[in-house]
């Protein structure tokens, strides 16, 4: 099972795995809302305005392990 979710990649257009990353930003933050891409992504430790770059070796193991 962990290495079919780290070959799954993080994928925003899937309302799952939107949901999924988001609430790790809300969780942090304790802010209600989130846009998908924006320099927000930053403020928690992203190195790019778009969290699918920064996890793409990762896959949704790595978001699920945040």
């Amino acid at each position: 099972m962990l290495f079919a979710l780290a070959r799954v990649k993080l994928n925003t257009q899937i309302p799952e795995h939107e949901i999924i990353v988001k609430s790790l930003y809300r969780s942090l933050l304790k802010k209600y809302s989130c846009r998908s891409i924006g320099s927000h992504w930053k403020d928690i430790g992203f190195q790019a305005t778009d969290p699918t770059t920064d996890i793409r070796g990762a896959g949704m193991l790595g978001v699920l392990q945040m």
